[in-house]
């Protein structure tokens, strides 16, 4: 059509643009994949997709990097200060960092208003106002109870937005202040189920479809999604140790060996990699892996485990390393037998599961 030719490089253009602007998937192998629009250059959107999937397995420490990287690859970049903020939000653990996220809200625009006039779209702008409801006034019940029905809102308002789904079934995980509300923990496996029918490998979903039937009534309803996740998030340690939860659950001791043994290695491979100390091992990991190991009678791996733990703590004694090292003493202590008298390893480890628990080490829990 002739009278298309004038213009033709100016459409070129458009579509260019347009296929750079469209939602294409956030996609890594070893992490999973999520389908947002976020505006950004092109290396800052890498770099913040690459925070969003870490974020939604929980590695809240490396999606902080990512979100500042994506930060100083473009400064404009509103959602890269959103990510940052949210890293410091760690919902289903009681823990949030306030201090550390308005610092990090704070770098994009001092007045809550500020940053909401700064993001590009209309979705972008909700996130924001949702962020700054999560930290903004009152306590954190409160907020994470205001922040819950905000984030409901989105999902209304966005039926088609997978990260308004899944950051709302979080918020109704993260309104629950102490145990489990079946109601509440059914709704936000509900919603997670609609994103895994369209995107089947969505960190966040399989996340907390697992969290949210983390229970002996319910984990059956999630061991599809515990195995699915070990092989869509393998790079994120969080993600490989998580479906031991429910494998506990249902008893499938060679599972929860193998995805602690999987968990801990990661830690492990991380720690070497960025030149870390003792404390980025996967405790955690190593204690449940303890765990699966007396539950298979494999009595030496468990006892190796207590030796290992007990130096880590020797060569940094941090309260996460000695929580830990009273943890995996006291499990293994439990579990091998009823009785101390007459054992020299079992009397060994019960005075260093009292001296773990002294009154100082207790007061730095609190």
């Amino acid at each position: 059509m002739p009278f298309l030719k004038p213009t033709q490089p100016v459409f070129c253009l458009l579509c260019l643009l347009a296929l750079i602007s469209c939602s294409a998937p956030g996609d890594n192998d070893k992490l999973g994949s999520v389908y947002f629009d976020v505006t950004g250059r092109d290396e800052a959107v890498k770099h913040f997709k690459e925070g969003l999937l870490l974020l939604h397995s929980f590695e809240f420490d490396d999606a902080a990097t990512a979100f500042v990287n994506a930060q100083k690859a473009d400064p404009s970049m509103a959602m890269a200060y959103w990510g940052e903020a949210m890293t410091y939000n760690h919902p289903l653990w009681a823990e949030q960092s306030y201090e550390d996220a308005i610092a990090a809200l704070n770098k994009l625009s001092p007045s809550p208003e500020g940053r909401v006039e700064k993001s590009a779209t209309p979705i972008e702008k909700d996130f924001m106002k949702g962020v700054n409801i999560l930290y903004g006034e009152g306590n954190k019940y409160d907020r994470d109870v205001a922040y819950c029905g905000f984030m409901e809102g989105m999902y209304k308002k966005y039926p088609k937005s997978q990260e308004a789904a899944a950051f709302y079934a979080l918020s109704i995980l993260g309104s629950v202040p102490v145990g489990r509300d079946v109601e509440k923990y059914e709704k936000g496996a509900v919603i997670a189920k609609g994103i895994l029918a369209e995107n089947p490998n969505h960190p966040g979903a399989l996340h907390y479809l697992i969290h949210s039937y983390d229970d002996p009534q319910h984990a059956s309803a999630a061991v599809d999604a515990a195995n699915r996740y070990m092989k869509v998030a393998s790079a994120a340690g969080h993600a490989l140790h998580m479906p031991s939860h429910i494998y506990v659950a249902m008893g499938m001791w060679d599972d929860v060996v193998r995805a602690n043994e999987q968990s801990y290695g990661a830690s492990v491979a991380r720690m070497k990699e960025k030149g870390l100390d003792n404390d980025a091992r996967g405790y955690h990991a190593l204690q449940w892996l303890l765990y699966g190991y007396l539950q298979q009678g494999r009595m030496e791996a468990a006892r190796k485990i207590v030796e290992d733990m007990t130096q880590y703590a020797r060569e940094l004694p941090s309260a996460r390393a000695r929580v830990h090292m009273s943890l995996i003493k006291g499990a293994y202590l439990v579990e091998s037998m009823t009785g101390t008298a007459g054992n020299p390893t079992l009397q060994s480890i019960k005075a260093g599961l009292t001296s773990a628990w002294s009154p100082s080490m207790r007061s730095s829990m609190e």
